[in-house]
């Protein structure tokens, strides 16, 4: 999840999107440049040839494997390895030895800290918002819309109090917490006065 990208050309279009970008994701590499340089060294010491086509015999041409990155990393005689942990940053010698960390996932997730409703900038009420956090299976979940100091948002002392009346309200097991975004001004000063903190 690097913010740098060296090079991606992909132009597509589907009415259907889903199997067009599994189709993508199960031809092309991912990770960085050194990872799969180190992934290649492994095939090139197994008289293999590893493209974005597959992985080769390289005295006969002949495809060995190429319909999933999970059968390409076995036959190299690695565990898989996610996406994310591609840098060449021990991961290939983890996966040599089967000890690949356990991500985390979205269904380890137990709540969000940090929420905008469309009482700011957000898209969603404040009702469907906690609604799709239950959906979620969280057990907590804030709501922190933006503090009048970003005027754009044109968020009061009102609105925000309104707010807090209307989370209290709600029949949820979710543990409900009211926050905001504050902004913090040169001189250390923020957007709510103290006792509106407290």
């Amino acid at each position: 999840m690097r913010e740098t990208i060296g090079d991606m050309d992909v132009l597509a279009a589907a009415d259907d999107s889903a199997p067009l970008m599994a189709a993508f994701v199960a031809q092309y590499f991912t990770g960085s440049a050194a990872h799969n340089v180190a992934v290649r060294q492994i095939a090139v010491r197994n008289k293999l040839k590893l493209s974005e086509y597959g992985l080769f015999d390289v005295d006969t041409g002949d495809l060995i494997v190429s319909r999933t990155e999970e059968e390409v990393y076995a036959r190299l005689g690695l565990a898989w390895i996610p996406p994310t942990m591609r840098e060449d940053r021990g991961e290939v010698e983890a996966a040599a030895q089967g000890v690949i960390p356990r991500l985390v996932r979205d269904d380890d997730l137990r709540g969000d800290l940090h929420t905008h409703t469309d009482l700011t900038d957000g898209v969603a009420t404040l009702e469907d918002m906690v609604a799709a956090a239950q959906r979620r299976g969280y057990a907590y979940y804030a709501i922190t819309d933006h503090a009048p100091n970003l005027v754009m948002h044109r968020m009061t002392d009102e609105k925000m109090l309104a707010q807090r009346d209307r989370v209290r309200a709600l029949d949820t097991p979710l543990e409900l917490l009211h926050g905001t975004e504050l902004n913090i001004a040169p001189d250390g000063s923020v957007d709510w006065p103290a006792d509106v903190l407290a």
